[in-house]
């Protein structure tokens, strides 16, 4: 067996008490704990236990995650050996673009459930309880406390998982499509016996009520990143036009003389005569910093502009037709 240091986290507000906890809502921990695990580790201890139909006849509690989603786990792995943006520029060969290539960094945190000795989980109609030699348990260590697991892999179709991933799956069977060194770790938090009634409440809170990052402030953060290598040199790909055209959108705010001046949102609030940030964005990605269609002939009129890239395009694909560069 194997451990890892852990730190133990008190959240816990008087606020809370005037609750009713009792019957499918039991009293939740008042802690839980953090730490770093490598990612081979995790997902050698855990099982993600998705809604099932089969199994969501046989039990009430069928899981709550989501169907795994190819294309995700796709574009995290190849973000993982390669970061972004060539995550999502499947086809771009890294060797040829090595100025694209950046850290796979995964900061935020996996969150994960410890199962106990007594725990039943529904799989495939059956209730199941981890195997006595796979348990994973917390323990006291001095001040601190300590992850103790089992080295050997657990085979989730024979075996019960002593670790359920209650966020973080795709990021967890993404490790499944490249070979990732052992020392590759992530930072976890980790509840000791949470029931699945609050795990499905993390997982709402965590992932259906938050409200996405405004797209117009998204757009707006561009600025901060004006010097990166990437942005320069990826002619090929959307980020370099989004980036291009906020630098657009911003002259049009600042200039006295633009008909836009102040007139752009750049947090995106709805102003009556204003357009968004992200609307004068996207207006000029078709127009002005439109790229040049596929499949342009070189033989066709140059008055065709039905086929032409915008005036901040990029040249042919023929190198023929040479407009202004950035």
């Amino acid at each position: 067996r194997d451990s890892k240091p852990l730190l133990r986290v008190n959240q816990w507000l008087g606020t809370w008490d005037i609750a009713s906890w009792g019957g499918n809502r039991p009293k939740p921990p008042t802690h839980f704990y953090v730490g770093s695990l490598s990612l081979k580790t995790l997902r050698a201890l855990s099982g993600v236990q998705p809604r099932t139909i089969e199994d969501r006849r046989a039990s009430k509690t069928a899981g709550y995650q989501r169907t795994h989603d190819e294309d995700r786990l796709s574009k995290i792995g190849r973000y993982l050996e390669y970061g972004f943006p060539l995550s999502t520029e499947g086809g771009l060969d890294p060797q040829a673009h090595t100025e694209l290539v950046n850290p796979g960094w995964l900061p935020t945190s996996i969150l994960v459930n410890v199962l106990g000795p007594n725990e039943t989980r529904t799989r495939k109609g059956k209730e199941r309880t981890v195997v006595p030699a796979d348990l994973v348990n917390i323990a006291a260590n001095g001040q601190f406390y300590q992850l103790n697991f089992p080295v050997t892999d657990v085979d989730p179709a024979q075996a019960l998982p002593p670790l359920e991933i209650v966020d973080g799956q795709h990021r967890l069977l993404a490790t499944d499509l490249i070979d990732l060194p052992d020392d590759y770790e992530v930072p976890v938090v980790m509840f000791d016996n949470l029931p699945l009634t609050w795990q499905a409440y993390l997982f709402w809170v965590i992932n259906v009520e938050p409200k996405r990052i405004n797209t117009s402030l998204a757009f707006d953060l561009y600025p901060e990143l004006r010097d990166q290598e990437w942005l320069k040199r990826g002619e090929s790909i959307k980020i370099y036009q989004e980036h291009r055209s906020q630098e657009l959108a911003e002259v049009l705010w600042r200039n006295p003389s633009s008909p836009w001046k102040d007139r752009i949102e750049l947090f995106g609030k709805r102003v009556d005569g204003h357009v968004s940030n992200a609307a004068a964005i996207r207006s000029l990605m078709a127009t002005f910093v439109r790229t040049w269609a596929k499949g342009n002939d070189a033989g066709a009129d140059l008055e065709d502009i039905t086929k032409l890239g915008g005036l901040f395009g990029s040249i042919d694909r023929n190198g023929t037709r040479y407009i202004i560069r950035w």
